[in-house]
């Protein structure tokens, strides 16, 4: 049996469904097919225009309506703004790909059974060095940083100083610019939940991909 693809921890897109769809794009663009679509969808907002970024992914990434795409929800908000800020850690992603495909240096190869990266908006909003503008963006929805922050699940993907100290390593590994990568296990479920029911402490899973992860994406092409 063929083995589950793995999943980059990452983009916010898969490449190979992103090549996809431009070559489906293409593809439609020269044929006369395309004279019997009515609609044309809205064209990708420039990377710099922050504003537009959210409100793209808004509408075509946060399940939205175009009822409510408008004024989303806080988990909509942090979809949105989380796709947008995926997008440009996909190209930083593509390029370093591209650096190692031309240098073929020698590369870090991280194994761990546990890693505790934390939110991974915030992580990302401060490597890219776009807290403020991002804050800035959001306000204009109605909506602090803090607040679209909170609606995202944490990565419950360890277990105390262990997933800690492997998510500090490869934090080390980007900080430095070293070639490396980092290998875990996607947990369908991670720590569990506790609670106080009078006397009592009672345990529940933790699901945090009940509504999906946009910080990953499918290596259709790569299976073990």
């Amino acid at each position: 049996a063929t083995a589950a693809p793995p999943s980059v921890t990452l983009p916010g897109l898969a490449v190979g469904a992103a090549a996809g769809a431009a070559a489906a794009a293409l593809a439609l663009k020269n044929s006369p097919a395309k004279e019997r679509f009515a609609f044309d969808a809205s064209p990708v907002p420039a990377k710099d225009d922050i504003d537009s970024s959210i409100m793209y992914h808004a509408e075509h990434t946060a399940t939205s309506t175009p009822a409510n795409a408008a004024k989303p929800s806080a988990y909509q908000a942090y979809v949105a703004a989380a796709a947008s800020v995926a997008d440009r850690v996909l190209e930083n992603w593509n390029a370093t790909q591209a650096t190692f495909d031309e240098e073929n240096p020698k590369q870090v190869y991280y194994l761990s059974m546990e890693f505790l990266q934390g939110r991974a908006l915030t992580n990302a909003l401060g490597n890219l060095e776009l807290t403020e503008e991002y804050a800035a963006a959001l306000r204009k929805l109605g909506y602090e940083l803090e607040d679209v922050v909170a609606a995202e699940s944490d990565m419950a993907l360890g277990n105390g100083g262990l997933g800690r100290l492997a998510s500090c390593f490869l934090d080390s590994i980007a900080s430095l610019e070293l070639p490396g990568w980092g290998y875990g296990l996607r947990y369908k479920y991670g720590l569990f939940r506790q609670a106080v029911d009078g006397i009592d402490q009672t345990e529940s899973p933790e699901s945090w991909l009940d509504r999906s992860n946009v910080w990953e994406g499918p290596r259709y092409d790569v299976s073990y």
